[in-house]
């Protein structure tokens, strides 16, 4: 008997410290979300806090403390960013802290930063960085008037984005006239591109190229970070009317033609990475995103994609 209620005794026990992890776990979560939020708002301070939090409750959960050394190292180079002269580094770096921003819904950052480098640049790849950052703001006229006034021949996603723009204003000959323009290759199609016509084709109602495009932007995306982008195409407003059609989960199913992050040359992908004792690779966005992977300069990698 005594054998019987010291089982039933340790099984409570065992239930118990289940139950108190799982809240722990619980807490992190909920911790992380809302450093995930700050974030999003702008305040960096913030949200390390409670990302460094998560990982202090959590510590068996690795993104929490790769987030946190991340967002540690953007921090550091935001205050380096205002102080670079050489003008190569400092733009490649206003790049990276742009594309952090636009992976973390950082977006009056994004817009910020994006505008910063365009002043100085001027050009129509700037423009283009400027009026995806305006498009997720939903100022749709002002991404319009930018790229139309831009001179020079903007590159593919600039005109993809500004046939986002004219469709969501309604200017649907406009609109088509951009479709029209976009030409997406058979190989090493860019996945940026992809996912932004997919985008414009499903504003036009377009849907079996818009289906193609993002089985293209998916074969294209890195393994690593495949996850995330099917996420935001799953969550992205342009492409919600995708979802209805009965092709949609068909090339959501679709895998990636990309080992591990895109950037390692191992067969074995991050596992087998140089890079990956320098940091922890945590970005989970596009393929340019894992900036851990192309350069050893902290000036230089921040993380990110794109979207």
């Amino acid at each position: 008997m005594h054998l019987r209620y010291a089982l039933i005794g340790l099984s409570a026990v065992s239930l118990l410290c289940a139950g108190i992890a799982q809240a722990d776990d619980d807490a992190a979560a909920r911790t992380y979300a809302d450093g995930r939020t700050l974030l999003a708002n702008g305040d960096f301070a913030g949200a390390l806090d409670a990302f460094k939090a998560a990982a202090k409750a959590d510590p068996k959960n690795v993104e929490y403390f790769q987030e946190s050394a991340l967002l540690s190292r953007v921090i550091k180079v935001r205050e380096q960013f205002t102080k670079e002269e050489n003008p190569e580094v400092w733009q490649k770096m206003g790049a990276a802290l742009f594309n952090y921003y636009k992976q973390y819904n950082v977006k009056n950052e994004a817009l910020t930063m994006a505008e910063t480098l365009h002043k100085k640049l001027n050009s129509p790849d700037s423009a283009t960085r400027v009026a995806d950052a305006l498009l997720d703001l939903d100022r749709d006229q002002d991404a319009s008037d930018l790229l139309a006034r831009t001179t020079g021949d903007l590159p593919a996603r600039g005109v993809a984005l500004q046939g986002i723009a004219a469709a969501r204003l309604e200017q649907t000959e406009a609109a088509q006239d951009c479709a029209g323009r976009l030409q997406i290759p058979a190989k090493d199609a860019d996945p940026d591109l992809c996912f932004d016509a997919a985008r414009l084709y499903t504003l036009l109602n377009k849907q079996d190229q818009a289906l193609k495009a993002l089985q293209t932007c998916f074969e294209m995306t890195p393994e690593r970070f495949l996850d995330v982008i099917k996420t935001d195409a799953k969550d992205n407003e342009d492409l919600k009317p995708l979802a209805s059609n009965a092709g949609f989960a068909k090339v959501m199913e679709t895998k990636s033609k990309i080992q591990g992050c895109g950037h390692c040359s191992s067969k074995s992908g991050c596992g087998g990475c140089s890079s990956k004792s320098k940091s922890s690779c945590s970005d989970k966005s596009k393929k340019e995103d894992c900036s851990d992977h192309k350069h050893s300069d902290d000036n230089e990698h921040t993380g990110d994609h794109k979207h």
